[in-house]
C-alpha cells in the first residue's frame, strides 16, 4: 500500500517555510530545492522534516492544511477554495465538469455495485486508486483497474 507523508521545509534558523504532502518526499524535496523553477531552488539552507505518515492521500492533505494554518501559511485548502476547487490534486478546471460527473464502481464481474460517487476524485480517495487509472477505465483505455470497473452514471 502506498504511504503518504506530510513534510516541512525548514531553514537553518528553524523557521518552517513550507508544508506539503507527497508519497515520494525525496523526489518532492528535489523539486523544491534542486530543480530549476522550484520554490526554493538553489538554497542550501532548506531541509526536509517528515512530520507524519498516512495511508490515504486525503488524510495527509487534511493534516498538511492543519499544519499550514498552525504555522500561519495560507493552506492549500484555502487557496483551492478561492479557485472553486475541492482539492489541489484534482479539483478540476473551472468551467469543465469532466471531474464532476457521477460514476459507478462495480466488482470484477460487474455483478455488484461497490459504490456510486459524485466525482472521480471521490472514488479515487475512497478506493485508494489513482485518478488517472480510473479515468483511463472511464475513457475506454483500460478495461478495469485494481479489479474494479467504472462507468459514468
Amino acid at each position: 500500500m502506498k504511504k503518504w507523508y506530510v513534510y516541512e521545509l525548514v531553514n537553518l534558523m528553524g523557521t518552517v517555510e513550507y508544508v506539503g504532502e507527497s508519497y515520494r518526499p525525496d523526489v518532492r524535496y528535489n523539486a523544491h530545492v534542486k530543480w530549476l523553477g522550484g520554490k526554493f531552488y538553489g538554497r542550501a539552507d532548506i531541509f526536509m522534516n517528515i512530520v507524519k505518515e498516512f495511508n490515504k492521500k486525503t488524510d495527509a492533505y487534511d493534516y498538511q492544511c492543519l499544519l499550514q494554518n498552525q504555522y500561519g501559511i495560507e493552506s492549500d485548502r484555502d487557496k483551492n477554495a478561492k479557485n472553486g476547487k475541492k482539492y489541489g490534486y484534482l479539483g478540476g478546471v473551472p468551467g469543465r465538469n469532466s471531474t464532476k460527473r457521477a460514476i459507478v464502481c462495480y466488482t470484477k464481474c460487474k455483478t455488484k455495485i461497490i459504490g456510486e460517487y459524485d466525482a472521480l476524485i471521490d472514488a479515487a480517495n475512497d478506493l485508494d486508486i489513482s485518478v488517472g487509472n480510473i479515468h483511463n477505465v472511464l475513457s475506454g483505455r483500460y478495461n478495469q483497474t485494481n479489479g474494479y470497473y467504472f462507468q459514468y452514471k
